[in-house]
């Protein structure tokens, strides 16, 4: 199955398209927080407050857009609510889990610098595993995702 079948399959039914959209905004909110928890508690930097702020507009644009599908539930990030829960909880945990340990081993740091490193390696993973991702412009999507 590609990813448009994928994707026309998850929209054509509102409850499972909520939870999908409740599952993205779940991880965007995880993703905010994880910055925010890496953020040295006194010298706090433009870079990061905006990344944590944008991560956190994702997650609030994700969750509005359920008022616009007939369904129920979805109020809450609870397991009943999401699609596959426990891998989308584990993503981010698991790889900023991963390349802390490998900081750690290879680099010695610890503390603030090591979160900070994680913090750079889990965001450039991220964005490079986005940017060799297929492309998406041939997808035509619901006018659910309109501004």
């Amino acid at each position: 199955m590609n990813l448009e079948s994928t994707i026309n399959q998850i929209v054509a039914n509102d409850q499972t398209h909520a939870k999908w959209l409740n599952t993205l905004s779940m991880m965007e909110n995880s993703g905010a927080r994880k910055i925010s928890a890496s953020e040295h508690p006194t010298k706090v930097n433009l870079i990061i407050l905006k990344h944590a702020a944008e991560e956190a507009r994702h997650a609030f644009y994700l969750k509005k857009q359920l008022s616009k599908l007939n369904h129920t539930g979805c109020e809450d990030y609870t397991y009943k609510n999401l699609l596959a829960p426990v891998q989308s909880y584990q993503y981010l945990h698991r790889l900023d889990t991963h390349l802390s340990r490998y900081i750690q081993e290879k680099l010695n740091l610890s503390g603030y610098e090591l979160r900070y490193a994680a913090y750079l390696l889990v965001t450039y993973a991220i964005e490079v595993r986005a940017d060799s991702s297929v492309s998406y412009t041939h997808l035509t999507l619901p006018t659910i995702y309109s501004v």
